[in-house]
């Protein structure tokens, strides 16, 4: 997955502090664990420990998480970094962080927060009415039953639009989805986006392609939409409308969700829902019966199990990424978003 580049604010602020840091004695336990050597800076892994909570301490901001990971290309998943061991924070030339030191700091700046989601172009998404196909996926040219990534695929048109060669399309899936919230319908198509193909050719009655992208195994018969590029920055919003809101579900109908798992909600723009805006997801426990009190039940306070960011709006519904889980809490279908 792409790396987002440290903000040019973020990279002078952590530039005085990790100076600062080497140049005093240590106070806390962020400095107690840096250290410096002839390439820069570099940080020991705590217990605990998260790129995400370590770009909050860093840079003043959790989402510059993805330039804290550019900077140690041993990280391999940023999920799993393991106390002991040092990540790079910052490099830079001994000069310049003498010049820095040297600068009174100026005042801070007015930044907006964005989210990086290098994947935008294949989200999924859930309309009132499904959308009208531009042609579908008649089968690859080798017959194979599962068409993967380069394989070479014959293509038909629906007649609505000419498939045009040289251009890129996504290839997709429509299920109906129907279910019920506070006793209100929810009634929708969930599009599923599986991949990318290219036309590559026309033919007498068929087109020929090429699969650019497989995210999903693709089968003959799978759908052709437009391919409409969007940027992979979202400015986050600090201050969403009120929701009432429910998890619907994710593509593959899984009855848990991890972290940056992708998910559909049952607002949207109608219900003035924005990419950026970020939410809470909700667990209500269960009424106990209470013991001196007869038949009284006694009713919990939600608990917070998880944090997400909007990626995608429809009128009826949002497309959702899981950002945060709370500890030894599971994000599911169905649980309220606020």
């Amino acid at each position: 997955m792409p790396k987002k580049n440290v903000s040019a604010f973020a990279v002078f602020l952590v530039t005085s502090l990790l100076f600062l840091a080497g140049t005093a004695a240590a106070g806390s336990d962020i400095t107690d664990s840096l250290g410096q050597d002839k390439s820069g800076f570099y940080y020991t892994i705590q217990k605990g420990d998260t790129l995400w909570d370590l770009s909050r301490k860093f840079y003043n901001s959790q989402w510059d998480w993805p330039g804290l990971w550019e900077m140690n290309d041993r990280i391999k998943n940023p999920h799993l970094i393991y106390p002991g061991k040092r990540i790079r924070v910052f490099l830079k030339k001994e000069k310049e962080l003498e010049r820095i030191a040297q600068k009174e700091i100026p005042k801070k700046e007015e930044i907006t927060p964005t989210f990086s989601y290098p994947k935008m172009d294949n989200l999924g998404f859930i309309k009132r009415t499904a959308v009208s196909p531009l042609g579908n996926i008649i089968r690859s040219v080798k017959d194979d039953r599962l068409i993967s990534e380069n394989d070479a695929v014959y293509i038909e048109s629906s007649g609505a639009d000419r498939l045009v060669p040289g251009t890129t399309y996504r290839i997709y899936v429509t299920r109906q989805i129907e279910r019920e919230y506070h006793g209100q319908p929810f009634e929708g198509v969930l599009h599923t986006v599986k991949g990318a193909v290219e036309v590559t050719g026309a033919k007498e009655g068929y087109y020929t392609g090429k699969i650019t992208e497989s995210f999903a195994a693709v089968h003959p018969g799978d759908l052709l939409m437009g391919y409409t590029q969007r940027s992979g920055e979202i400015p986050v919003k600090e201050d969403p409308p009120e929701i009432q809101a429910n998890l619907v579900c994710n593509d593959n109908d899984d009855a848990l969700m991890a972290e940056n798992s992708v998910a559909y909600m049952n607002r949207g723009s109608s219900d003035r829902v924005r990419p950026g805006d970020m939410y809470t997801v909700y667990r209500n426990p269960d009424a106990a019966a209470s013991t001196f009190r007869g038949d009284t039940e006694i009713e919990f306070d939600p608990e917070k199990v998880g944090r997400l960011i909007v990626l995608h709006t429809e009128d009826i519904s949002s497309t959702v990424i899981i950002v945060k889980n709370a500890k030894d809490m599971v994000v599911e279908p169905g649980l309220p978003v606020r």
